[in-house]
């Protein structure tokens, strides 16, 4: 849970560190700074006014971090697919997009403490017959055990 509220610090802090950028208002002269604050949404696919100025309504397919901590990854979309892992944290790179996924998998290989760095865009979503959502990850045992395991940046210095 410690975890959980630490990412979703992290993700408001992105938020609040992009609204200054944001906030030009339409009857303010044209400066050579608000060109510089024009692609600068533009490199992260905002155009104003975006999206925290007008609110936002979550679409199908959409999930909240928080929502998204905790889940089970599955082995495949069966209907009796085995988890082989849970989703432990997220990676999000200077852009604000999430690059990994961090999965806990010691459950499945019997390794206490094991986590390894999946590819955000690996995952994916299936609907299950009863309407739910499911992450899947199409992978193998072996696959799973011999990736390096991810390590914090406090945990690459200590060793």
């Amino acid at each position: 849970m410690f975890a959980r509220s630490i990412t979703a610090l992290m993700l408001a802090a992105l938020i609040v560190q992009q609204a200054p950028a944001q906030q030009t208002s339409p009857a303010t002269p044209a400066t050579p700074n608000a060109s510089e604050q024009s692609s600068e949404l533009e490199a992260v696919g905002l155009t104003p006014p975006t999206i925290l100025s007008e609110g936002h309504t979550m679409a199908p397919g959409e999930i909240l971090a928080l929502d998204f901590f905790g889940r089970s990854i599955y082995a495949s979309d069966d209907e009796d697919a085995e988890i082989i892992g849970t989703v432990e944290d997220l990676v999000i790179g200077p852009s604000g997009t999430v690059t990994s996924v961090i999965v806990d998998v010691s459950r499945f290989l019997h390794a206490p403490g094991r986590s390894i760095a999946v590819d955000f865009q690996a995952l994916v979503q299936v609907a299950t017959p009863d309407g739910q959502m499911r992450l899947v990850l199409e992978t193998t045992p072996e696959a799973l055990s011999t990736a390096p395991p991810f390590q914090r940046p406090e945990d690459a210095g200590s060793n």
